[in-house]
């Protein structure tokens, strides 16, 4: 037996049959549940489920949102077989995408004040990251 079997890891990868257990509607569900417990209920907001590399400057997550706050609309991407392969609970990962739309108009403020250099840029991201990962933990572990 080797030691990834003796650790039990074998055989526990997702697979395509699992993934499809996370369905759409179940996505929707807990982005509805995170909208409400968030008070983002004026807030449109749209799920797209599957892989979505070609959005671009994502790369490879499990999930994204897009948030529009002038029009008070996000769109939140999740990849659900990413998501199991890498581990992630969907419940905190949908708390913090949604958390994203909170602190977007925040965001695009720092994002004029970064302007075009990439040093201040990366800033306000690694700030912005930080923060919703904060809020995630804050309202996500009892």
């Amino acid at each position: 037996m080797g030691d990834r079997e003796e650790r039990g890891e074998v055989g526990n990868e997702p697979n395509a049959t699992d993934v499809v257990a996370v369905s759409v509607a179940t996505i929707t569900r807990l982005v509805r549940v995170w909208q409400k417990r968030l008070h983002l209920t004026e807030w449109r907001i749209s799920v797209k489920v599957g892989e979505f590399e070609e959005e671009g400057r994502f790369g490879k997550l499990s999930a994204a949102c897009v948030a529009e706050p002038e029009y008070l609309e996000a769109r939140v991407y999740v990849d659900p077989e990413h998501a199991a392969r890498v581990g992630e609970d969907l419940n905190r990962l949908m708390c913090h995408e949604l958390a994203h739309c909170l602190t977007a108009e925040l965001v695009s403020i720092a994002d004029q004040w970064a302007g075009d250099d990439p040093g201040r840029k990366e800033f306000v991201k690694q700030a912005h990251e930080r923060l919703v990962s904060r809020w995630e933990r804050v309202m996500c572990d009892e």
